[in-house]
């Protein structure tokens, strides 16, 4: 009995000493690789870090490069504008220099009643359609001409025909003239007309304008005309007087 005991006890202690080494023997190769692992981890932060330290210096490069391109591109940008505002400021003095000359009385169009001393004066607030001087082409106006008999004010409208019926497709500012004698009056810019287009004459108050009689084909109305108004010019009063007005406009066409 007690030499089984004996043996036993010996079994159990050699099983013993085995579990324990290759624990052991475990222990040491997790070690190892745990070893290996934080080795590895080490040579990546080191590769990492260089590379933050390059992307770096590229970034720190790129700045640089984008801070001189801001500034090039400032300088490129001012000297484009600078270049832009003289192009402009040479172009509009040679627009306004053309302007002024193609408005020379010898190089205008005159479309009205010749500016003669006439011995008839018009009843107030009248407004007058010259049927015998309509647009002769398409063309620009520039202004209004008149021999004015009396202080008045005036505006002008732009009568398009259509079918039986006119359409006012423009209208000027007031003229007002202060005293008598020849005026002339530039519109602020020019005016566009077509073929056929009728000029009327619109007066708030006396006519300053003189007429006579058997020259022309002036019509007339005391109907306040205004942009977009239709109108039947035949149906004007004035018809077989055929009235000449010493008022037109003056253009190129």
């Amino acid at each position: 009995m007690k030499k089984t005991c004996g043996v036993v006890l010996s079994v159990l202690m050699l099983s013993g000493c085995v579990t324990t080494s290759e624990r052991i023997k475990a222990l040491e190769h997790s070690n190892t690789l745990l070893s290996q692992d934080l080795s590895t981890a080490k040579d990546n932060i080191a590769r990492l870090n260089m590379d933050k330290n390059r992307l770096s210096e590229e970034l720190d490069e790129c700045r640089r490069v984008s801070r001189a391109l801001e500034k090039e591109k400032d300088v490129r940008t001012k000297e484009a504008g600078d270049i832009r505002q003289e192009i402009r400021d040479f172009m509009k003095k040679q627009i306004l220099a053309l302007r002024d000359f193609t408005k020379r009385e010898e190089l205008l169009d005159y479309i009205g009643g010749e500016l003669l001393q006439r011995p008839e004066i018009s009843d107030e607030g009248l407004t007058l359609v010259d049927l015998k001087n309509p647009m002769p082409g398409p063309g620009s106006l520039v202004g209004l001409r008149g021999l004015f008999t009396s202080p008045c004010k005036v505006k002008l409208v732009i009568l398009r025909p259509l079918n039986d019926s006119s359409f006012v497709v423009w209208e000027s500012p007031i003229f007002q003239i202060a005293d008598p004698g020849a005026k002339a009056f530039d519109f602020d810019s020019d005016v566009a007309v077509e073929k056929g287009d009728l000029v009327g004459y619109a007066f708030e108050g006396p006519v300053g304008v003189p007429y006579d009689r058997g020259t022309g084909k002036t019509l007339f109305s005391s109907r306040k005309l205004v942009l977009g108004d239709r109108i039947n010019p035949e149906s004007l009063n004035g018809v077989g007087q055929n009235r000449a007005y010493s008022v037109g406009v003056v253009g190129m066409f």
